[in-house]
This record gives structure tokens, C-alpha cells and sequence, in this order.
């Protein structure tokens, strides 16, 4: 597992960041877990990777991911979790296996979700894509103008504001 915990500061991540595992036993066996009170960056070529596990990412200040950024869980159950304060996302998130989910939500600002193509992917099997802000009025709108790919899966798309979905 990887563990990046700032108690004051902004984190930029930059590179990949990979977790794997080749035990045999079922379940989320290697994690990414992020954590903190301020903004989180994901760089173009960063690369967050859960190999036979799941990625978490409370922020309670600004996340953003630029244009080619991946967040990627791969295997049974593996999920992205990602609670900040708003969002600002360029890059991929992608749960490909058995059980995994995608749950992207903002507390306190907008949301705003841009790709031009292979934005939320989930599946082959039954799996969500879930994406909430809850602040209410202009703070909590939530922008969709990404492809969301979910085979054999559900999409939950909840705005505490307005909502416009274009993609």
C-alpha cells in the first residue's frame, strides 16, 4: 500500500504511483491512500494505479487532474474513492474489473468533469459510477462533459446545485 498524508500542505503528484500484488486471495489486497486539508494536483503524466486494490482521496481543499492524468483500480472490488472539497478533472478514471466502483463527489464547490473521450470507465461486469456535489447554489453545480463507459453497470449523477451534462 501507499500511503501520502499531508497534515498543511498541497500535494502535486507528478509521477506513477503503483501498487500491486500477486497474492491469490479475493478482494482489494493493495491500496492508494491520499489524504489531507489542502489542494490535491494529478499532473498530465501522473499515473495512479491500484493493482489488485482500490485508490482513496479525501481532500477537503481543491482536486484537480489534469488532461492525461489516469487514476486506474484494476481486480476484484477495486474502487476509486475520491471526496473533495470541489473538483476539476481532465484525466481518466477507470475501474476495470469484477466489484469495483467510481464514487467522485465534492463537499463544499463545483464539480466539473472534461474529456473528449474515455473519461469514467467501469466494468465488465455490474459495477457504478457515482458523482455528487452537495453544496447547494452555484457551489454545487456540477458540470458532466465527459464520456461515462459503464458495461453492465450503473450511473448515479446527484447535484446539490444545477447540473448540466453535455457529453
Amino acid at each position: 500500500s501507499i500511503t501520502i498524508a499531508a497534515t498543511t500542505s498541497d500535494v502535486i503528484i507528478q509521477n506513477v504511483l503503483t501498487v500491486s500484488s500477486t497474492a491469490v486471495t479475493l478482494g482489494p489486497r493493495g491500496d492508494i491512500t491520499v489524504t489531507g486539508p489542502g489542494k490535491r494536483t494529478v499532473s498530465g503524466t501522473a499515473r495512479l494505479l491500484a493493482d489488485l486494490g482500490s485508490i482513496y482521496l479525501d481532500v477537503r481543499g481543491a482536486a484537480s487532474f489534469a488532461d492525461g492524468s489516469v487514476v486506474q483500480a484494476n481486480g476484484i472490488d477495486g474502487s476509486i474513492t475520491l471526496n473533495a472539497g470541489s473538483l476539476s478533472a481532465y484525466g481518466e478514471f477507470r475501474s476495470v474489473d469484477e466489484g469495483g466502483n467510481v464514487d467522485l463527489r465534492a463537499q463544499t464547490g463545483p464539480m466539473l468533469l472534461r474529456r473528449v473521450s474515455q473519461g469514467i470507465t467501469v466494468g465488465p461486469s455490474p459495477q457504478a459510477v457515482s458523482l455528487a456535489t452537495n453544496a447547494p447554489g452555484a457551489n454545487g453545480l456540477l458540470t458532466m462533459d465527459t464520456p461515462i463507459l459503464a458495461q453492465g453497470g450503473e450511473v448515479d449523477i446527484d447535484s446539490a446545485g444545477s447540473l448540466v451534462v453535455s457529453k
